[in-house]
């Protein structure tokens, strides 16, 4: 995949992208971060009072949202890929 490629000579690039990378090669879309818990996770971030706007986080739990309703919850967030 051009992504792992693309990240591995970045500051992004940690430890959980190493071992995501083989179960995203086969496939293995079973759960080490569920989907529902990473969108419980980011509507926590998104509570706190006088955050204020962020679209990037607004933008993470659309998709999220969009994976929990097309039946993946309880996938690996990994499968935000099959969205994009």
């Amino acid at each position: 995949m051009r992504f792992f490629a693309a990240l591995a000579g970045n500051a992004g690039c940690s430890p959980l992208a190493k071992l995501t990378e083989p179960k995203l090669r086969a496939g293995d879309f079973s759960p080490q971060f569920s989907v529902n818990h990473m969108h419980k996770d980011m509507r926590l971030a998104s509570g706190p009072a006088g955050a204020g706007r962020l679209p990037l986080l607004e933008a993470a739990r659309e998709r999220l949202r969009l994976a929990e309703e097309r039946g993946s919850a309880d996938e690996d967030f990994s499968v935000l890929l099959r969205l994009l």
